[in-house]
């Protein structure tokens, strides 16, 4: 590309249309979403940069790991802002010692215990009415799980635990099918919400876990043909957690215990000081 200008316009169209789906050039372009493309200010590349672009053009990027997103942050900064604001990338390893215990385990045990109850239904190959309600009981806790990253970085604790949600209702739309159900799946990308104040940051975390989740579904023998491709998060945040309005206030609950607490200690120590002048 020898129009270094010409190449920025012509990527700025692209990602305009992408927005919204439509028309470029001799291609249909699907609809993305709004969100990721609606600022889509392309910087004038030089030719060498152009160059490595289209290097990297050239691989197969379908089976890339989202949790590639860390290392790209993590080496984008500064050596002593990285330091500054404690930016380090964790292993899934790492973060499993976390999601296993805290997320999952509760459900496994819960699953466990249901699956039992339904072998002589799964052994027929025909569930009742009852059955479905179990299941559907399941699916609906399942469903109903949100996972807040209050730092999130580029997002990959979130993409770990969206992947084994996944897996998990995998395993519950599978057996209701086995019993003659059909179940849809209804765990995605908008479970997650997020807080992140570096702005760089805030915009891998969202794209790492969109990828994340159109990979599990490929891999996992589910369509990929809804549109917009992506969903909206609305969930994700780019501000200050500790500067969010519901982390700075006192549980209602809480300090209504405290309240009572004063209270006691109030009266005790009248009751003290009345004992003394008897």
């Amino acid at each position: 590309m020898d129009d270094p200008e010409h190449f920025s316009e012509t990527l700025e169209e692209l990602f305009t249309t992408m927005a919204t789906g439509g028309r470029f050039g001799a291609h249909k372009i699907r609809h993305f979403n709004g969100h990721l493309f609606e600022e889509a200010t392309v910087f004038q590349l030089d030719e060498s940069e152009i160059g490595a672009l289209a290097t990297a053009g050239e691989a197969d990027w379908q089976f890339i790991q989202p949790s590639i997103m860390g290392n790209l942050f993590e080496r984008g900064l500064d050596p002593n802002q990285r330091a500054q604001i404690g930016a380090h990338y964790t292993s899934e390893e790492d973060i499993l010692t976390i999601v296993e215990p805290v997320l999952m385990a509760p459900l496994r045990r819960a699953w466990s215990t249901l699956k039992p109850s339904l072998a002589s239904a799964y052994a027929r190959a025909k569930g009742s009415s009852a059955d479905r309600a179990k299941l559907t009981a399941f699916h609906n806790k399942l469903a109903s799980i949100t996972v807040l990253d209050p730092a999130c970085g580029s997002g990959n604790f979130l993409y770990v635990s969206l992947k084994l949600l996944l897996d998990l209702e995998k395993e519950v739309i599978a057996l209701a099918t086995q019993l003659g159900f059909s179940f849809k799946p209804r765990v995605n990308v908008q479970k997650l919400k997020a807080i992140e104040l570096n702005a760089y940051a805030f915009e891998l975390a969202q794209v790492a876990v969109q990828i994340g989740y159109l990979q599990w579904r490929r891999d996992n023998g589910f369509q990929n043909d809804e549109e917009p491709v992506l969903q909206v998060l609305d969930g994700f945040e780019n501000k200050d957690a500790l500067m969010k309005e519901i982390f700075r206030k006192t549980p209602k609950d809480l300090r209504s215990a405290c309240r009572r607490t004063h209270r006691r200690r109030a009266a005790r120590i009248r009751s003290t000081r009345n004992c003394r002048r008897v």
